[in-house]
């Protein structure tokens, strides 16, 4: 099965409760306050979805590879103007008082007919802790795409795609505040109109002022975006809310602060760092020293770029924490089917692998992290490979390093180990085909 379609208003259900001249939806919303202060998000947002869904399977063997990517155009709106001192908070709540369902999309398989319904529902959310009156927004314009990609034996893999653009309106502000609001678009592909494939997409507007730091304020605006691969008649639930973390610095302060007040410096996310050391407070994932995901596009740890590894062919990485992480040496070795080992000791082969990370962590590691790469860019020999992890050294008196290790063949995750140094040998020595 393989259908994909792009969704106007002539597919909204003509008997749908809420019918539609397009798909757009005006904002505003009062926000509950403490303090008897008053709040309001308004706006605006305009949607534009698509999606592709295939699945294959075999009697006896069931699903076999399937795959979703929903697509999104939209453009939306949204400032917040709070009166007074006051905290905030509006929980995640639906904008439409019933979801926008689409025609029923009927695909042949064989004799059996599979009734796909799309539905599409909006919702806001938003919460400030405000010292002063505070008015500020933002316009974006994105086109986004996030997908899961399932292939039986080899895991999911994730898809994203993402082109934006930003203005916004200057804030008005006179001292430390707080805010943040969310605009979040749900596409459901429904199968036989009960539970399936599901995008949720978030595009939010923040405001950070403290009149202790320099600059004193930041407004900014990001968007984040998750799949789910869900079909109960395949026997499918498979997911990752996290598949695009995107934030962007819209404007900052030129003037001097007002008069100092106490300091006000929010965790918003509770990762334990403040916005003002987090370079995204709402991910707690995302944060100084936090572990690097490699060549997945996000800058987890804050040091301004992502992790890039080479990879092609074949990648095996390595990965390690421990405590402290700069107490724990780890070594990858990968020998290729013609006997050749790469590792610090020989870090190019013959028919084309490289050790592009060696992190030696009791010495000088690379960017801070505790990484080591082997890959075939292209042209690996065909056969088996022998992967080895050694625990090299504790160089400092610390504990053993906890460490995953991923083997990455054509792109695809097909083998996934993690261990506490050499405490399982079984786990650390391994072999795989190519």
């Amino acid at each position: 099965m393989d259908v994909s379609a792009s969704l106007t208003t002539a597919d909204v259900q003509a008997n749908a409760s809420r019918p539609a001249k397009s798909l757009s939806q005006a904002i505003r919303k009062n926000v509950s306050c403490s303090s008897g202060a008053s709040a309001t998000i308004s706006g605006s947002i305009d949607i534009e979805p698509s999606f592709r869904f295939t699945a294959a399977w075999k009697l006896g063997r069931g699903t076999t590879a399937a795959s979703f990517t929903g697509t999104v155009k939209q453009t939306a709106e949204l400032s917040a103007s709070i009166e007074g001192a006051a905290q905030c908070n509006l929980a995640s709540t639906p904008l439409l008082a019933q979801p926008v369902r689409f025609n029923p999309i009927t695909v042949n398989v064989g004799p059996v007919p599979v009734v796909l319904v799309p539905q599409l529902q909006l919702y806001l959310d938003a919460r400030g802790d405000v010292k002063a009156a505070l008015t500020t927004g933002a316009r974006q314009e994105i086109t986004a795409s996030a997908g899961i990609q399932y292939t039986k034996g080899a895991g999911t893999r994730p898809t994203s795609n993402l082109r934006s653009g930003f203005t916004y309106t200057p804030p008005t502000v006179t001292a430390t505040a707080h805010a943040e609001a969310g605009v979040s678009p749900q596409f459901s592909l429904l199968v036989y109109g009960l539970a399936g494939p599901q995008l949720d997409l978030r595009g939010y507007v923040r405001f950070d002022a403290d009149i202790s730091t320099s600059p004193w304020w930041t407004l900014s605006a990001g968007f984040s975006a998750g799949a789910q691969l869900v079909v109960p008649a395949f026997d499918l639930a498979i997911g990752d809310p996290s598949i695009i973390n995107y934030n962007k610095v819209l404007a900052r302060a030129s003037t001097p602060p007002p008069a100092t007040e106490p300091p006000v410096d929010l965790d918003s996310d509770d990762d334990g760092y403040p916005a003002s050391t987090d370079c995204n407070d709402t991910a707690a994932g995302i944060h100084p020293g936090a572990q690097e995901v490699v060549n997945d596009g996000i800058d987890q740890d804050c040091d301004g770029a992502d992790l890039i590894v080479g990879e092609g062919d074949i990648r095996v990485t390595l990965q390690w924490t421990s405590a402290p992480q700069e107490n724990v040496d780890m070594d990858l070795h990968v020998t290729d089917p013609n006997g050749f080992t790469v590792y610090y000791g020989n870090r190019t082969s013959p028919e084309g692998g490289s050790l592009d990370r060696d992190d030696d962590v009791c010495g000088s590691s690379v960017n801070g992290q505790s990484v080591e790469n082997a890959y075939w860019a292209s042209g690996a020999p065909r056969g088996a490979y022998t992967v080895e992890v050694d625990e090299y050294g504790i160089c400092s008196g610390g504990d053993p390093a906890t460490w995953t290790l991923e083997v990455y063949v054509g792109g695809i995750l097909i083998e996934q180990r993690s261990s506490v140094g050499e405490a399982d040998p079984s786990a650390n020595t391994f072999t795989f085909t190519y």
